[in-house]
């Protein structure tokens, strides 16, 4: 019994690591066909941002490219990392809750881990993606390929709210029981991904830019399949308008303010290594006042959130 219910739990976990074996098999390849087919596209996409030893040698161009596109992952990773814990402390309630056949405490807990990795997640992938440049510059310094890892963070900060979601939403399929559940529902996600890279990435004007946007569409559609799945195991309704209705609009605030932030700044000042760090701490400030002003935080309620150590 307890190999059942371990081991899916453990392919789940597994399953994750999977989307970077997919860019590992067809990123750089289907990058080498996109060299070959039109480079004269490709190298005018990132000129300046490809070095000179590179371009005398293109063979090396799609492993270059693939670098960089590893440097925009490493940031992208950090936002879903933040959030994982949040679907694990809230096992004991839902499955309390759906043991019981409570819907309505099944409902307000959901929807409490939902808003609480919301109002983690979406200030932080709006802001990848809004300050993408900027953010690419403070943490790898001015290089070439920073331009591209910006290009590429663009894309993957959105990605990131969705893959923090699909840690909390696979946590509670698996305290409803359904351990195998998330694991399919992932695979489905890294199979779309998985023919999205090879298609995307051997368009030149696309690139590497193609693995972004397949892992974009791959942790949207597991976290939208799982909503789904959710709904139709438990019966609950999920009111995602309530959920993440003040989060959203304090993020695209937070987003708006950086970016602003950061245009005024750069318009006075040269643009420096550290010159996201005001339009970060302006936007994080934005973020935390309209929430306080629409009530945002207080919407949440923490009480759906069990901790180990009160298990009763």
């Amino acid at each position: 019994k307890l190999l059942r219910t371990a081991l899916p739990i453990s392919l789940g976990a597994v399953a994750m690591s999977f989307s970077g074996l997919i860019d590992a098999s067809f990123l750089q390849t289907r990058v080498a066909y996109a060299v070959q087919t039109d480079p004269a596209a490709l190298f005018s996409m990132y000129a300046g941002a490809i070095p000179k030893g590179n371009l005398d040698a293109p063979e090396t161009v799609p492993n270059y490219l693939f670098g960089c596109y590893n440097m925009a992952l490493t940031l992208f990773l950090l936002v879903p990392s933040v959030t994982q814990s949040f679907g694990v402390s809230a096992l004991p309630s839902v499955t309390r809750a759906f043991q019981t056949g409570d819907s309505q405490k099944l409902k307000r807990t959901v929807e409490a881990v939902l808003r609480v990795t919301c109002l983690t997640a979406l200030p932080m992938g709006v802001g990848l993606s809004v300050l993408a440049q900027p953010a690419a510059l403070l943490i790898y310094g001015a290089r070439p390929g920073t331009v591209i890892v910006g290009r590429v963070l663009t894309t993957l900060g959105a990605a990131s709210v969705f893959a923090a979601l699909c840690g909390p939403l696979n946590s509670i399929l698996q305290a409803m029981g359904h351990v195998e559940l998330p694991v399919v529902l992932t695979l489905i996600g890294l199979f779309v991904k998985a023919v999205l890279d090879y298609t995307l990435a051997a368009v030149p004007r696309v690139n590497v830019l193609g693995g972004a946007v397949g892992t974009l569409v791959c942790y949207a559609l597991a976290s939208v399949l799982a909503c789904i799945a959710i709904r139709r195991i438990a019966g609950v309704k999920i009111d995602f308008f309530s959920t993440f209705k003040k989060p959203f609009l304090a993020s695209v605030c937070c987003g708006v303010a950086a970016l602003l932030t950061h245009k005024a700044w750069c318009a006075v000042l040269p643009e420096s290594r550290f010159s996201a760090l005001p339009a970060v701490f302006l936007g994080a400030l934005i973020y935390v006042v309209f929430l306080l002003i629409a009530r945002g935080i207080c919407a949440v309620s923490y009480t759906h959130l069990t901790l180990p150590t009160k298990l009763e």
